[in-house]
């Protein structure tokens, strides 16, 4: 036999085994072996076997992942006390956390409010270098890293600049943060505001360290 033939034999015969046994283990998961029963019944819970099934239940996941930020975020209006802070509290915690879980961009903004606050360490798994709403906010992703740049711009607290800067360096990485600020700053009319994003540049040195 021809080496390019017997290449082609080969390669259609290790084609027909990744097929077949891919297809033995479809079998498995959604026909099958008790073992994999409950396996095969929460995929088609989720994505039903049936295909005119699969948009409604799609819906449906979406309508809730949907209630539950709704949800989440009214946690953040009904633990506020009547000065307008937030009370702190293991619901409030806890909706934090779950609000960095989801990735929910709609979290960000109330995280953002609340950035320097702190929580007592309920036997979090979250590493205690880092503060918890630092953490769900970098999980949240860009839109936390594009949101904590106009914070920088907007609030005059130098304690809160340097949580800022590290939600911006975890998402984006520390030399892109800085060319997010830099930018920033130089299509900021404002002169506060731009003096304070030109001097939240040089925060991004320390951003890799714990903060307080």
């Amino acid at each position: 036999m021809e080496p390019r033939i017997s290449v082609m034999v080969l390669g259609v015969s290790t084609l027909a085994v990744l097929v077949v046994g891919a297809m033995l283990s479809v079998a498995n998961i959604l026909g099958g072996t008790a073992k994999d029963k409950a396996t095969a019944d929460a995929l088609a819970a989720i994505v039903p076997l049936k295909l005119e099934e699969r948009m409604e239940s799609h819906r449906k996941l979406l309508e809730e992942r949907n209630h539950t930020i709704y949800g989440l975020l009214l946690v953040f209006q009904e633990l506020k006390d009547v000065s307008g802070e937030a009370s702190v509290g293991s619901r409030l915690y806890y909706a934090v956390l779950m609000l960095g879980d989801l990735r929910a961009p709609e979290g960000a903004q109330p995280l953002l409010d609340l950035i320097d606050l702190k929580f007592p360490r309920w036997g979090s798994t979250i590493a205690p270098e880092d503060r918890d709403i630092i953490q769900a906010l970098v999980q949240i992703g860009k839109p936390a890293s594009t949101g904590a740049v106009e914070y920088l711009a907007n609030d005059k607290s130098s304690k809160r600049a340097p949580m800022y800067v590290r939600v911006i360096a975890q998402v984006e990485g520390i030399e892109l943060g800085k060319v997010m600020v830099r930018l920033a700053a130089d299509k900021e009319k404002d002169p506060e505001k731009r003096d304070r994003l030109q001097a939240a540049i040089a925060l991004f040195d320390k951003a890799g360290e714990p903060i307080p």
